[in-house]
């Protein structure tokens, strides 16, 4: 078998009309140049399988590309740019006018036996790390972009701790890389009437060591307040390892008391407790 890929080729038709006293449209040059632009810019950035264009900062390439193409005079001149623009990254790619055929594509090989085809499949859109859809790039290392979750979770009873303040406190590890993903804590305290009081799912200082570290969430209890919930949550790709979870309350004398949880250290029916030498720093 030859570990050889490959490339799906695309034919994309794009229609690089020029508004002005050529079309009779009274569009402004600018707006039919960038609708151009942005036409290619979503075919070659959905649909093409290449490395380059798996690659490449699209954000930055749109800012850049819209620059370039808005300037262009004339329709060969807007073809010459978005030529020079996406051939680097999608070379397969052919820009005609309507009227033009496109050059035929000779096939990759005359023997496709061993090959795998490289092509994209979506389910929606995966636009970033907090969609939830999914697209996928088939036989490619990293291929899978989109969001994923697991969490654990409990509750208890806030009726007796209303007015206090109450405290998350867990050790933990993450072996996550990458853009978004991440380990996170969180605490919610629930009130009457199915509100939400306080809140804190630590989405503004993410948990992406590798190291065991000691974190704490902490805030008031309403003094409607009807449960507290807390748990671990691991957000995109990757590992994330939680022990030693406390749930504890402030009492009046300004001590804290420890709430009565399941299972704290993950070891069912196993003494446990929190890992070895994980050392006394607390992250907040």
């Amino acid at each position: 078998m030859r570990a050889a890929s490959l490339y799906l080729r695309l034919g994309l038709l794009v229609l690089v009309g020029f508004a002005g006293s050529s079309c009779g449209s009274g569009t402004d040059p600018e707006v039919e140049n960038l609708r151009a632009f942005a036409k290619l810019y979503g075919y070659v950035r959905f649909f093409h399988p290449s490395d380059e264009a798996a690659s490449i900062d699209w954000d930055r390439f749109a800012v850049y590309g819209a620059e370039r193409v808005a300037a262009a005079g004339s329709r060969e001149e807007l073809r010459a740019t978005l030529e020079e623009l996406f051939l680097p990254i999608a070379p397969s790619v052919q820009i005609y006018p309507t009227g033009e055929l496109p050059v035929p594509v000779p096939p990759v090989a005359e023997d496709t036996a061993g090959l795998e085809l490289v092509a994209w499949q979506h389910f929606g859109v995966g636009l970033g790390p907090r969609s939830i859809y999914r697209s996928k790039r088939l036989n490619r290392e990293l291929e899978v972009e989109g969001w994923g979750s697991g969490a654990l979770q409990q509750v208890v009873d806030a009726v007796a701790h209303r007015g206090k303040r109450v405290s998350l406190r867990a050790y933990v590890r993450a072996e996550v890389t990458g853009p978004g993903n991440r380990g996170q804590l969180w605490l919610r305290v629930d009130r009457l009437g199915n509100q939400v009081g306080f809140l804190d799912n630590m989405d503004d200082r993410p948990i992406t060591v590798s190291d065991w570290q000691r974190y704490v969430i902490d805030g008031p209890v309403a003094d409607d307040a009807t449960a507290i919930a807390f748990g671990g949550v691991i957000l995109g790709e990757g590992s994330v390892w939680i022990d030693g979870v406390e749930v504890m309350v402030q009492s009046e004398g300004g001590g804290w008391e420890r709430i009565e949880i399941e299972n704290p250290g993950f070891e069912e029916d196993e003494e446990g407790g929190s890992p070895a030498d994980l050392g006394e720093p607390t992250h907040r």
